[in-house]
């Protein structure tokens, strides 16, 4: 005859051990799942600084971006003549525009954190401070003559890179 508190007292020890033993074994899957989450969210950040990259160096894109820095550091030119180009020639508009707004956009995404600042900061410091530095006065008066913040994430990077 089979004693059954015997076999409950030999058991019940056992089952609380394997609680314990399952209670380890799903905090550490948790945990590393959360850290392949992590690791993967981190590539994805990288990704999108790398996508950046690539649509800076597009071929395509190369004659607008150079062209906009060309006008943004014309020293023969004012802010308010640059102004008055800008209003008054969109093919001008939209190489200046569109290249500062690629800027912008990751100056945006560095800021919110939806892309990793530290791999932009290595493709595009030089770039990024000598767009700001070129363009600060142009966007401050603009900025003030309109009373919006055009390119104020740009301005925020620009400032933070130069230091």
């Amino acid at each position: 005859m089979l004693n059954w508190s015997l076999i409950k007292s030999i058991l019940e020890p056992l089952t609380d051990i394997a609680v314990i033993i399952t209670a380890i074994f799903v905090f550490m899957q948790v945990r590393k799942a959360s850290e392949q989450i992590r690791s993967a969210e981190s590539m994805k950040k990288v990704d999108r600084a790398l996508d950046y990259s690539m649509r800076w160096n597009d071929p395509a894109y190369v004659e607008w971006r150079s062209y906009a820095y060309r006008f943004l550091t014309d020293k023969n030119k004012s802010h308010a003549a640059k102004e008055e180009e800008l209003k008054s020639d969109l093919t001008i508009r939209l190489k200046v525009y569109n290249t500062l707004n690629i800027l912008e956009e990751m100056a945006l995404a560095c800021r919110s954190g939806g892309i990793d600042e530290t791999v932009c900061q290595g493709f595009f410091k030089t770039t990024v401070v000598e767009f700001y530095r070129a363009a600060r006065g142009l966007i401050e008066d603009i900025q003030k003559r309109d009373g919006v913040g055009i390119f104020k994430e740009l301005l925020w990077l620009g400032e933070r890179w130069s230091k």
